[in-house]
């Protein structure tokens, strides 16, 4: 975890010999507003804190992060019979809220072999779709991170210091790490803040690493099946028999294949298509980026009984496409 201050007012704590109620109590009263963490061998948690309130507390154990009253309550309980370190920062009032968000994210995507050029389209989505999270680029030596909230840049880290948005330019810092990824050999881990009720607990599968090659799907891939869309598109709206508009039919078609391809959700903003082009932000393998359009289209395609006139006029696409379809195994069942 990272906490947006290099050194705590307070730290070498343990909860063998403390009350951890009545520290926080005293930490309430004594600086207002912050953050108290907890650091246990196989455990860790935090609690954010205003005067007169806790706004929120997680609980991580293994890969289940648990957030709310429940992990409150977890570390209470914990800090009983577990020794925990205490590191106690104090926060702005407004920077309670901002990193307490922050810092409800959770592992997207880990181990990515990305270019400046990937790199850079996937910052300026996260600004784009007002995400909440945190992107962390190291190698063997170093670490750089760039912190959002709701798609303002809130924070940037270098290898433990954490500098607050004003400290640093925005521009500047962001070419520093595109030119760190241009001569080293990094790796990125994204995080992206849990769209849970803060009550609610969740299971973090560990993503599984993706190289290079397969984070990605080509721009030619991208260009071929923004054509793929653009026949049944097209189709669509010169044919009076059907009296569905074509783009709220494949969002609501894609909403319900969000569970199998997560980038397709309107509401993430990753997947964009109009007039025949796609612009995709998203992170998935090209396998996938095309099984999944293909898919949807073809659901459309029989849930509208033109199976028989989209095969003719698919025929040219096919055609034209022929190397391209039986890589990826498209057809028309």
């Amino acid at each position: 975890m990272y906490f947006p201050d290099l050194n705590p007012i307070l730290k070498g704590l343990n909860t063998y010999y403390i009350k951890t109620d009545k520290l926080i109590e005293h930490f309430q009263g004594e600086i207002g507003t912050g953050v108290i963490y907890f650091k246990g061998p196989v455990t860790e948690g935090a609690v954010f804190f205003e005067s007169d309130h806790y706004t929120k507390s997680f609980f991580k154990k293994n890969n289940k992060i648990i957030f709310g009253k429940d992990a409150f309550s977890l570390i209470m309980e914990n800090c009983e019979k577990s020794n925990y370190e205490i590191y106690i920062y104090y926060l702005e009032p407004d920077e309670v809220y901002l990193w307490s968000e922050i810092l409800m994210s959770v592992p997207a995507n880990t181990g990515l072999s990305l270019n400046p050029k990937s790199f850079g389209g996937m910052v300026n989505g996260f600004s784009k779709n007002k995400e909440t999270g945190y992107f962390v680029v190291s190698d063997s030596k170093k670490i750089y991170g760039i912190f959002f909230a709701y798609g303002d840049v809130a924070g940037y880290l270098v290898n433990g210091d954490i500098f607050l948005k004003d400290s640093k330019k925005y521009d500047e810092f962001l070419s520093e790490i595109l030119k760190f990824i241009s001569n080293h050999d990094t790796k990125t881990d994204i995080f992206k803040k849990t769209s849970l009720n803060p009550d609610m607990v969740k299971e973090v599968e560990k993503p599984k690493p993706v190289n290079a090659e397969s984070a990605f799907p080509a721009e030619d891939s991208i260009k071929i099946m923004g054509e793929f869309i653009y026949i049944f598109d097209n189709f669509v709206s010169k044919n009076k028999k059907i009296k569905y508009d074509f783009l709220p039919m494949l969002k609501k078609k894609f909403i319900e294949h969000i569970d199998e391809y997560d980038f397709l959700d309107p509401f993430a903003a990753e997947f964009f298509y109009s007039n025949g082009k796609i612009k995709f932000s998203g992170v998935t393998d090209e396998r996938t980026f095309v099984e999944s359009i293909f898919k949807c289209i073809h659901e459309l395609i029989i849930e509208t009984s033109q199976l028989k006139d989209m095969e003719k006029l698919y025929r040219k696409w096919f055609d034209k496409n022929k190397i391209f379809a039986e890589k990826f195994k498209l057809k028309f069942d």
